[in-house]
């Protein structure tokens, strides 16, 4: 898998092997996993200014995205843009993952 080369990602390698895994009508990438993805890629970019960080970014973002169209999809526009506005929570919880 991508993340395998990717060093900022090998913390989460068995999380991110998991979410690979599962069945495409079952999958599933949960926020809290999104959230830490963002957070070591924005460290490791600051240090390395590496363009495969962007990349492996990139390729897990469709996958977060894929997964809150899933999420959504029986919500109503309203409904839909509080669940977003909740992931704020998510990222102000996890900020201490930041090093910069």
């Amino acid at each position: 898998m991508i993340w395998e080369n990717i060093p900022f990602l090998a913390i989460l390698k068995e999380d991110l092997d998991r979410v690979a895994s599962r069945d495409f009508r079952e999958f599933s990438f949960l926020l809290t996993l999104w959230v830490k993805v963002v957070y070591l890629a924005i460290n490791a970019f600051s240090r390395l200014h590496d363009p495969k960080v962007l990349d492996a970014l990139r390729v897990l973002w469709q996958g977060r995205f894929l997964s809150l169209v899933r999420e959504t999809q029986e919500m109503n526009d309203d409904e839909a843009a509080q669940t977003i506005r909740r992931q704020l929570d998510s990222f102000r919880q996890q900020r201490s993952i930041l090093s910069i």
